[in-house]
């Protein structure tokens, strides 16, 4: 059962990182995309909401029985995903480009 559920997160998680909203950058600099994408004003302020809240949910959820494992996969990759997909994908755009081109002057 646990087995279960830590697989599907994976490729859960895995299937929003390469999705086309999520940055084709890959490692590190994925990261520093959404990062750049958050703080950017053109971010909806429930996207930045949810994603605060699965982070430090993520962070300060107590992981102590297989339910609290079923409970907190809800509760951090689902407002996580929401995140992303209201995020508009002009501003992921952006923040892919401005991420490039830092990495190429670098």
């Amino acid at each position: 059962m646990i087995f279960r559920s830590v697989h599907f997160t994976v490729r859960f998680i895995g299937r929003i990182i390469l999705s086309p909203r999520a940055s084709a950058i890959t490692g590190w600099q994925g990261l520093f995309v959404w990062r750049r994408a958050l703080f950017d004003k053109r971010t909806p302020t429930i996207a930045k909401g949810l994603f605060w809240f699965g982070v430090l949910w993520a962070v300060a959820g107590g992981l102590d029985r297989p339910l609290g494992w079923i409970v907190d996969v809800v509760l951090v990759v689902g407002p996580i995903w929401l995140a992303i997909k209201i995020v508009p994908l002009i501003v992921v755009s952006d923040a892919r480009e401005a991420v490039a081109r830092r990495s190429d002057s670098r």
